[in-house]
């Protein structure tokens, strides 16, 4: 019981850790592609 508790919890974590890294990655790809249409914006 209290070894499948342990990982669960693990697997919580990791799953947690991934779709934040996962997020991140959407979150600064979008971010930099705002960038460059504001720069194309400015420069046009």
């Amino acid at each position: 019981m209290c070894v499948s508790n342990k990982v669960e919890r693990f697997n919580l974590v990791t799953v947690t850790r991934v779709s934040f890294s996962f997020f991140l990655a959407i979150f600064s790809r979008f971010r930099q592609r705002r960038r460059d249409l504001l720069l194309v914006k400015g420069g046009g």
